[in-house]
């Protein structure tokens, strides 16, 4: 296939039943990143599941994804 291809991107998370009936909040996160290649495109997609046995494991998974962590989508390839 010849040309740049056009992504459609769609990203969800949701807090389980027992997170809603225990009042905790979804601790999940999801990023993407298009990134030409020459003449290509492509999408790197990362994932991040908050572990919910730990205290303040929202904000680790979205830490880890976001553009102030030491891990960013679309470094150099």
């Amino acid at each position: 296939m010849s040309g740049k291809q056009h992504w459609r991107v769609a990203l969800a998370t949701a807090a389980g039943a027992s997170h809603l009936r225990d009042r905790i909040p979804n601790q999940d996160a999801a990023a993407y990143r298009l990134v030409e290649i020459g003449d290509s495109q492509v999408v790197i997609v990362a994932v991040a599941d908050g572990a919910g046995s730990a205290p303040r494991s929202q904000e680790g998974s979205q830490t880890s994804l976001s553009q102030k962590s030491g891990c960013r989508l679309g470094c150099r390839l």
